[in-house]
């Protein structure tokens, strides 16, 4: 936790309630559509107003495309509900993902000065979704050259984890299923972490309110890349002290903080302000693309309406726009690479890499035909007389990559469509952050948390009643840490054919996961059992240290199964 990234404008206002249609054409029918109602929630909506009349211009600050949506997790049950994960007080990350698909959606509309006729918006990719980690000065830095955007939220959250110490959470059911000393600041005592590895954060719960705040920080002729900040309202501070924590911590909020802090502020004589800490951030790249056009949605134009302009107002803005066209940069080399699976060649240590696991398969099964061999020959009088204390517990050697996936088949739905007409980007992120999160828990034995996601290409529209096929796997650990690919496919029987056999399938949506096993003990490596495994195995080894991440892996503290899966009697006990 740490710094604010994407503050908000001076000049931003609460929309009232009958103008959020207006403010998110996307978000407001989508939630509509299932039935989930945008007011009921309790959603608090700010926004910049528009600056200008007339003609939309050629070139708008970021400012100008600025959105929030606050979740007042606090006071309403209702919300709460929908987004509590089992019985715990953590909050469903897919249904995060659903959120912020449709949000991003909205920004990119706000950057346009709103649909032009004929057009709609559609994610194209996400780049990235980051949760925030706790770092020491070296890991801080190393995040900082990765990624200039988080740069601030990285250097500064030592002194976000110490303010996070003294939270006073609300005093609603879910307060007293967290068990005792979990949290930020009793994780990094427990837990030191090295210069060059992570501590995951305690995991987003229901305990404080959640804004999602995003707006463009890079335009190309039809896309743009959406800044999507996740962030807590971790904590509520005499007015006397907010100048201070302002400088250090987050971003004050002059809203009023829940019932119950208001009213304990009064009783104390003082008036208490919200503080905003970063908790992830996410890049979507959108498409402004034609109504009812045939075409996928990887990027191409299909149009003529071009998209306004960047141009950055703020140094921070200037760090986002950067940061934002070196990724579109790296994102068209990409594209542009022939290697479908590893972008380019395996080189030095890579190579290396890939005789050692196939050394390694090889002397294991030497190994295991020489122990077969020993056994037949010696027969049962091998272990006579000797006692189960005295044999070695077998050896949990690598796993299979194959045996690692697992699959769901689900049923495309109009509830789940957006305004296009065919099903919305968040719901495909929700299925697959979920089908993820499974074949993560399987293959690790306990709860994992998710880290981060990225690589995810929508490469055709999803249409209303096919059948879409997903199949995830593990395809590279590194201690508790874990990268699971997932794969969609549609199955949909075309209109002019009659034969039910006759079915077209095609792939719709790569994705990529990072999660974290509960726990300090290491996972099972996964084993390429054909060259393609081990080339994907070769392309995740080379994005998990793209991303910084070396060995020991990021470590969660143990006992969470308990907090996961424990029902309300169980943790009052």
């Amino acid at each position: 936790m740490g710094k604010i990234v994407i503050p908000r404008p001076p000049n931003a206002v609460v929309a009232e309630e009958s103008g959020c249609p207006a403010v998110l054409p996307f978000t407001y029918n989508i939630s509509a559509f299932r039935g989930r109602s945008f007011e009921e929630r309790g959603l608090l909506l700010h926004y910049t107003p528009p600056q200008e009349a007339g003609p939309a211009p050629k070139q708008r600050p970021p400012s100008d495309s600025y959105l929030s949506i606050t979740y007042p997790f606090t006071s309403n049950e209702l919300l709460r509900d929908q987004y509590q994960r089992f019985s715990s007080p953590f909050l469903r990350v897919g249904l995060l993902l659903e959120d912020m698909d449709s949000f991003a959606a909205d920004v990119a509309t706000r950057h346009l000065g709103g649909l032009p006729p004929g057009y709609t918006v559609v994610t194209a990719t996400v780049d990235k979704v980051a949760f925030a980690t706790a770092r020491t000065a070296a890991g801080a830095a190393a995040a900082a050259g990765a990624d200039s955007t988080t740069a601030a939220a990285a250097a500064d959250e030592a002194a976000g984890e110490a303010a996070a110490a003294d939270v006073g959470s609300p005093p609603h059911k879910l307060q007293r299923q967290l068990p005792p000393g979990w949290g930020p600041a009793a994780q990094q005592q427990q837990q030191p972490v090295s210069g060059d590895s992570a501590t995951l954060q305690s995991p987003l719960t229901l305990h404080s309110d959640l804004r999602l705040a995003g707006q463009v920080a890079w335009a190309g002729r039809t896309s743009m890349e959406v800044v999507v900040e996740v962030s807590t309202a971790a904590v509520a501070l005499p007015d006397a002290s907010a100048e201070a924590a302002a400088a250090e911590d987050g971003e004050l909020d002059d809203a009023p903080p829940a019932a119950a802090a208001a009213a304990a502020a009064a009783a104390a004589g003082a008036s208490y302000s919200r503080r905003w800490l970063h908790r992830a951030i996410a890049h979507f790249i959108m498409v402004l693309r034609p109504t009812g056009s045939s075409s996928s949605s990887s990027g191409s134009s299909g149009g003529v309406v071009a998209v306004p302009g960047v141009v950055p107002g703020t140094a921070l803005e200037q760090l986002h726009f950067d940061a934002a066209a070196e990724r579109s940069a790296a994102n068209r080399a990409r594209r542009a690479s022939k290697r479908l699976l590893t972008g380019t060649e395996p080189a030095g240590d890579e190579v290396s890499l890939l005789y050692e696991l196939a050394e390694e398969q090889l002397q294991r099964q030497i190994q295991q035909r020489e122990e077969h061999e020993a056994l037949s020959w010696a027969g049962s009088a091998s272990t006579a007389g000797r006692s189960p204390t005295s044999m070695q517990p077998p050896c949990l050697g690598p796993v299979p990559m194959s045996r690692s996936s697992q699959s769901h088949l689900a049923i495309m739905h109009r509830q789940d469509r957006n305004n296009a007409g065919s099903i919305f980007g968040g719901h495909l992120l929700r299925l697959a952050a979920e089908l993820a999160y499974s074949t993560a828990v399987l293959h690790a034995g306990r709860h994992c948390e998710a880290v981060a996601m990225g690589d995810v290409a929508f490469k055709q529209p999803v249409p209303i009643g096919c059948v879409l096929e997903m199949r995830a796997k593990v395809v590279y650990t590194a201690g508790a840490l874990m990268r699971v690919t997932v794969v969609a496919t549609k199955h949909q029987q075309l209109m002019e054919q009659r034969s039910a056999s006759e079915l077209q399938s095609s792939v719709t949506n790569d994705f990529t996961f990072v999660l974290a096993a509960v726990g300090s003990a290491p996972l099972r490596p996964v084993e390429p059992e054909s060259l393609r495994e081990a080339l994907q195995h070769l392309a995740a080894h080379r994005q998990h240290t793209s991303d910084g991440y070396s060995a020991p892996a990021l470590l969660l503290r143990d006992g969470m199964e308990h907090v996961l899966l424990a029902g309300e009697g169980a943790a009052a006990h």
